[in-house]
């Protein structure tokens, strides 16, 4: 609370007469959380009168302030967002798994008798949207164990395990050890490991994406897993003239980044992740005849195929801060080639 006091001295003909204005300014102040994460903003500063009732207000960049709840009571139009607004038996309003369109100015209100009172100061919530947490890296087509731990084991416990893509709402994998996604290709590939740890086995590009496990005590719940970012190598080949590799073919190998789901939605990728294009012993390919065209979310290999590429493998390695965290590899098998067999 501001308080300014402003005086204004008066003189006239028989006194002097010193006004004393005080000035009370109510400054809203600013609250921080994350996507996902559950948030309680009070209501304080009324007191409690017959026919009264408290009432919330949303607003986003100085627009009309919309209405979120009224005499305990959720009035939000939207479902979606109905369903994650809870009002609190001491008028305090509670926001379940953050999205990001719950950035904005809340304030709370009191009618008595019909006539409004401010008195509950301004709440600006702000929301951190980037993704931090721990960075995983596979290929398509592998095996991953995503770990659940800083939990401690109490009784009437169960892990949670949650999934979100490109900052959506979140959908549940698994609850108290039991794989409960609905999809039953997906739920086929996942499994819950003694120590609450997710594995997913033969990775498919919708496994790219946000994990998070959450454990509930007695109904309520705990945040203390390190969120896990999982992000995966896949490759693609095109081949001119046709699909048979022979002697001459103009190849192009491209390795790609998939997040989120998707190959378009990697511009986050971190800065010390590099792709790069090596041969069987790890060393980067070098010469005139290969070239190499590299982007941050892929990268492309392009040659012109000789007779000693028949069988040869070429592989992308993905690296964070010079490690292979993944790798993808394609074999060139070309048509044509005569093997001469010597006999004794």
């Amino acid at each position: 609370i501001i308080i300014i006091i402003i005086a204004i001295t008066i003189i006239s003909s028989n006194d002097t007469i010193i006004v004393v204005i005080v000035v009370i300014i109510f400054p809203g102040f600013d609250r921080y959380s994350s996507l996902g994460e559950t948030v309680t903003l009070p209501c304080a500063g009324f007191q409690k009168y017959e026919n009264s009732f408290i009432y919330w207000t949303f607003s986003q960049r100085s627009e009309t302030a919309s209405e979120l709840a009224s005499g305990g009571k959720i009035t939000v139009k939207q479902p979606e967002r109905a369903a994650r607004l809870e009002v609190l038996p001491d008028s305090s309003l509670r926001i379940h798994h953050l999205h990001t369109e719950d950035a904005g100015q809340y304030e709370c209100q009191q009618y008595v008798n019909g006539n409004y009172h401010t008195g509950g100061t301004p709440v600006v919530l702000n929301l951190l949207t980037s993704k931090c947490g721990l960075d995983r890296y596979a290929s398509l087509g592998e095996t991953v164990t995503l770990p659940c731990a800083g939990f401690q084991e109490y009784e009437n416990s169960f892990i949670y395990w949650i999934f979100s893509q490109r900052s959506e709402t979140f959908f549940e994998l698994a609850l108290d050890g039991k794989i409960t996604v609905k999809q039953p290709e997906r739920a086929a590939r996942l499994e819950v490991l003694p120590d609450s740890s997710l594995r997913i086995h033969h990775l498919h590009t919708e496994d790219a994406g946000q994990y998070e496990c959450q454990q509930y005590v007695n109904g309520r719940l705990y945040k203390g897993g390190t969120p896990v970012v999982l992000t995966l190598l896949t490759s693609k080949f095109t081949a001119d003239p046709g699909r048979d590799l022979k002697r001459g073919t103009a190849l192009a190998l491209q390795c790609t980044l998939v997040c989120n789901g998707g190959i378009a939605d990697c511009s986050s990728a971190p800065d010390n992740v590099k792709l790069t294009w090596v041969d069987d012993e790890g060393t980067a390919l070098q010469g005139d005849r290969f070239k190499i065209t590299p982007y941050r979310t892929h990268s492309t290999l392009s040659l012109e195929l000789q007779k000693s590429d028949h069988n040869r493998r070429w592989r992308c390695n993905l690296t964070e801060e010079g490690e292979v965290k993944a790798s993808y590899s394609y074999t060139t098998t070309l048509t044509g080639i005569i093997h001469i067999i010597a006999l004794y």
